[in-house]
């Protein structure tokens, strides 16, 4: 897929699922700390890539971190129709949930998807990303992607990319906390 799609609008019980994320433990992680799970698909990326998130590192190391947060009763508010929607499978299913304070940002990446890749037992070609917008719309919200900008959108605003080759990084330079979801399943059929 090389088109960003913009699939709408999210329907969940924002106020239990929020619950669930605030009373989780949240990880401070670092873009370039993370575990070799993370990395493991690094070396599939090209010099071109990898010379330039290698640049990004050395600009961002400071401020590029989020809070990660999971927990698998989050797959549970999630209905069944997402996942007939998005034909992906309900189970196995990797969510993730980060967190942004002001002031903090993930830089322009590729992903890698190696720790999902792993966690869902299957190949970077059978796994669909989406992300979801957790938060309300709120001044200085962005998520950059490709040539395209999502903000102001509404809260469970769904995104759908190749993101995997396509440059995206999501910003927090406003004045709330700044949640975002990722979703990754294996299509059906595979």
């Amino acid at each position: 897929m090389s088109d960003i799609v913009n699939h709408g609008v999210l329907n969940i019980d924002f106020e239990k699922f929020m619950d669930i994320v605030n009373n989780t433990t949240q990880e401070k992680t670092n873009l370039y700390q993370r575990t070799n799970d993370y990395y493991e698909g690094q070396a599939q990326k090209n010099n071109h890539v990898q010379a330039i998130e290698e640049q990004c590192e050395t600009w961002y190391k400071d401020s590029a971190y989020s809070f990660w947060i999971k927990n698998d009763r989050l797959a549970d508010l999630i209905g069944d129709d997402f996942y007939d929607k998005f034909d992906i499978k309900k189970e196995p299913i990797d969510i993730n949930v980060y967190k942004f304070e002001p002031g903090q940002f993930t830089p322009p990446h590729q992903d890698t998807m190696g720790g999902s890749v792993k966690k869902l037992q299957t190949t970077p070609e059978n796994v669909r990303k989406l992300w979801v917008a957790l938060s309300p719309p709120e001044f200085g919200h962005a998520f950059f992607i490709g040539d395209q900008v999502f903000y102001n959108v509404p809260q469970g605003t769904i995104v759908e990319a190749s993101f995997t080759n396509t440059w995206h990084s999501g910003v927090n330079a406003g004045f709330k906390n700044r949640y975002i979801l990722a979703i990754l399943g294996v299509k059906n059929g595979q």
